[in-house]
């Protein structure tokens, strides 16, 4: 019996993960998802000599405060977008076909944990970065965009300006453009003073989208429906 014992401790230099103490698990109600298990906060190891040892990890909490930090530090070191910012339909066309840069993931967690309430790395493919517009009354501004990841088509897509606090909290947002068809888009423009225009426009194509299509067909005017003014604070 001794020797069946000895047989079953651990080979030294390596570590042998034994039964988890606790598990954290953090279940989002969102749309479409729940969340699976997000994160450890205590795991029991040994070490090359087979003693215990317990390996503290980080929570929930403090893995979002985490991810907001780190954040708001890739969104600053970001350029600021020339002004004014122009969302019109060639530029937004245009970004649908560009690959996320560099530290735009960590910039997306701020958008993915002020929607959902949670951190995962799941569900970032429905957000992109597009720009940092700086700071204005002590808070960082930055646009993005948002997408369906299991649509046939790019549409619809929604742009939105956000601002955040030094801590990485999102303190209000707004929708200020859009592709929601070939027919039918909004476009914007930001002032540096915070003023926004924002307008609904139809697109006219050359030929009948419904008989021709969109290949070897182009837009050859564009009418405003609608025109919205507004300061975002």
């Amino acid at each position: 019996m001794a020797r069946y014992m000895d047989e079953m401790k651990p080979i030294a230099g390596y570590k042998c993960i034994l039964p988890i103490l606790m598990i954290v698990i953090c279940i989002a109600a969102c749309k479409h998802t729940a969340v699976p298990v997000m994160m450890f906060e205590e795991l029991v190891t040994t070490d090359s000599l087979g003693n215990i040892v317990k390996e503290k990890m980080p929570s929930m909490k403090e893995t979002i405060k985490g991810a907001k930090e780190e954040g708001i530090l890739m969104l600053r070191s970001k350029p600021q977008a020339s002004m004014p910012y122009i969302l019109n339909a060639e530029k937004m066309n245009e970004m649908l076909h560009t690959d996320a840069g560099e530290g735009e993931m960590a910039i997306l967690n701020l958008v993915q944990i002020a929607k959902l309430g949670y951190f995962s790395r799941e569900v970032l493919g429905t957000y992109a970065y597009v720009a940092h517009l700086g700071v204005r009354h002590g808070h960082e501004l930055m646009i993005y965009r948002s997408y369906s990841d299991v649509s046939e088509t790019s549409y619809p897509v929604r742009y939105y300006i956000a601002s955040f606090t030094s801590d990485g909290k999102m303190i209000s947002g707004k929708m200020i453009a859009s592709l929601e068809s070939p027919l039918h888009i909004t476009t914007a423009t930001i002032y540096p003073d915070g003023h926004i225009v924002s307008q609904k426009v139809n697109q006219i194509w050359e030929k009948s989208p419904e008989e021709a299509g969109y290949e070897n067909n182009k837009v050859i005017k564009s009418e405003v429906t609608a025109t919205e003014n507004f300061v975002f604070r």
